[in-house]
This record gives C-alpha cells, sequence and structure tokens, in this order.
C-alpha cells in the first residue's frame, strides 16, 4: 500500500521546470518510494548501493551516463 505524501506536488511542479531535483531527508521516510511512484514508469534507476554502479560513477562518469540514459533516478547519493 502506498501512503501519499505532501511532498508529491512539489516535487511533480520542479520538474516541469528542472531538469535535476535532489531530493534528502531522515532514512526510512519514503523518499525512494515517492520517486519510484512518480517518476519510475517514464524515468531509469540506479543505485550507488551498488558498488559496481559506485565505482563507475566515481571513476568514469562519461561511462556511467551513457550506461544510465536520461531521464534517471539516481538513489544513495551520498
Amino acid at each position: 500500500m502506498y501512503i501519499r505524501r505532501d511532498i508529491e506536488k512539489i516535487l511533480l511542479k520542479a520538474s516541469e521546470s528542472f531538469q535535476i531535483i535532489t531530493l534528502f531527508g531522515s532514512r526510512q521516510v519514503g523518499k525512494t518510494t515517492t520517486v519510484d511512484h512518480l517518476f519510475g514508469d517514464e524515468f531509469g534507476f540506479v543505485t550507488l548501493d551498488d558498488y559496481d554502479e559506485l565505482a563507475l560513477a566515481h571513476n568514469n562518469p562519461k561511462a556511467f551516463f551513457e550506461s544510465h540514459p536520461w531521464p534517471l533516478i539516481i538513489d544513495e547519493v551520498q
């Protein structure tokens, strides 16, 4: 069951004007779930919890973005 969040309208409006949106907050509050709910059908998804993806992003950002075309959700950026 998905729990609607007040920030949904803000994220949708921001996505109309900005190519990059950063969403941060406390652990386990539904950030990834919300973004996936709003954009998951239209956006690719990659998590930097995957050490291979993290290493690629760090060592060869060009190859990272070539392997993950836009639009893209990047999770666990911290």
